[in-house]
């Protein structure tokens, strides 16, 4: 956002996530002798805050990518127009009754991500350490 010129047409924000959140959540589960780099760590989360929400107000459209993002949003800017996009997950496919039976044999999990994005080293551990 700090590279777009002024200009007189409409800018649609489209944030896939709240940024400041993710590392606030890092900063907050720091362990062991990484935790000593936390208050320095928090004045990123506090800079990132500042300027997402300060796009979040100046722009003529923000859209979110689920709805506790567009609430939370919505709640700190004060908009009620924040628009949610659609990611066409089916949430009822989901929790329908497997149509399979569950196989004795080991499976494989298989996904493609960037791994310097935290959200999704986290999101690996996690998978690990509870399935």
């Amino acid at each position: 956002m700090p590279n777009i010129s002024k200009r007189n047409i409409p800018i649609v924000m489209v944030d896939q996530t709240i940024e400041y959140a993710v590392y606030q959540h890092y900063v907050e589960t720091l362990t062991g002798i990484k935790k000593i780099l936390a208050p320095l760590l928090w004045i990123d989360v506090l800079k990132l805050k500042y300027w997402e929400i300060y796009y979040w107000k100046h722009t003529h459209t923000v859209t979110a990518f689920s709805t506790e993002d567009q609430v939370i949003i919505s709640h700190i800017t004060g908009r009620k127009d924040i628009k949610l996009f659609q990611n066409g997950v089916d949430k009822r496919f989901y929790d329908s009754i497997p149509k399979t039976e569950k196989s004795k044999n080991p499976s494989i999990l298989f996904g493609v991500s960037n791994m310097k994005w935290m959200q999704n080293r986290e999101a690996v551990e996690i998978l690990y350490q509870e399935l």
